[in-house]
């Protein structure tokens, strides 16, 4: 609130690997802050374009309340504030109980109504999934969920909604040995993406080769997917997608 004196709060900066810790107030650690959004040098590789007036709006008002700081939606990714790793400013996801002999569908619109433009929601009966988690058997899992009208089991459900929640998507790569799934924020170029790999491919990248998970397993082979013409080749500014499959090519 208004009362609490920004001088007589006091918090632990620092590492303990590069100096120590350090005992500031917290005028001095908003201060900082402060410091770092208006002073470009302080950045050190940070795009300049994620920065905006919102920040600074966040900003003086974190100071002049501490506690709440105000959110407007589901923000952007800010590589700024992260740093400061704002309990207000993280992504939420939540799981809502319900009986799957009592859901109520009024109940479930009225929570997404309420809740759904600050949070992501997902609806299950957890005593129905513990039940559907304990089944060894694939295919008798499969029977029960075709036979309770689930589409599919709670983890998958829950899984998407922290990823939606945290902006976030998943790329493939894959070899005659392994398949690998990278996770990358949504908006990601091909060089970022190949930066979840190595930082060097980003560094060198020339090219990616891209196809769609979905083509590869339709089809059996990279062989097919480019002789039905839906394989092709990427540049430095190609949007990655959920469920690509890429192969970088980058300098040495």
């Amino acid at each position: 609130t208004g009362d609490i004196s920004l001088d007589k709060f006091y918090l632990m900066v620092g590492n303990q690997k590069r100096g120590g810790l350090q005992r500031i107030t917290l005028r001095e650690f908003l201060g900082n802050i402060r410091k770092h959004l208006h002073d470009p040098s302080s950045w050190k590789g940070y795009e300049t374009s994620l920065l905006a007036d919102r920040d600074t709006h966040v900003l003086v008002s974190a100071q002049a309340c501490f506690l709440p700081i105000p959110k407007q939606g589901k923000a952007e990714f800010n590589p700024v504030l992260f740093n400061y790793q704002f309990l207000t400013d993280k992504a939420i996801a939540a799981v809502v109980n319900i009986s799957q002999d009592a859901a109520d569908p009024a109940l479930r619109a009225s929570l997404e109504k309420e809740f759904g433009s600050r949070m992501s929601l997902s609806f299950f009966d957890v005593k129905l999934e513990a039940e559907i988690a304990g089944m060894d058997d694939p295919k008798e899992r499969a029977e029960f969920l075709s036979g309770m009208g689930i589409a599919e089991p709670a983890f998958a459900v829950l899984t998407r909604g922290v990823y939606e929640a945290l902006g976030l998507m998943s790329y493939y790569t894959f070899g005659e040995d392994e398949v690998r799934a990278w996770t990358v924020r949504k908006g990601s170029t091909a060089p970022q993406a190949a930066r979840a790999i190595h930082r060097d491919l980003e560094k060198g990248f020339i090219r990616a080769e891209h196809m769609k998970f979905a083509d590869l397993i339709a089809l059996g082979s990279e062989a097919k997917v480019k002789e039905a013409g839906k394989f092709s080749l990427k540049g430095k500014d190609y949007i990655v997608e959920d469920g690509d499959v890429l192969s970088f090519r980058a300098a040495n």
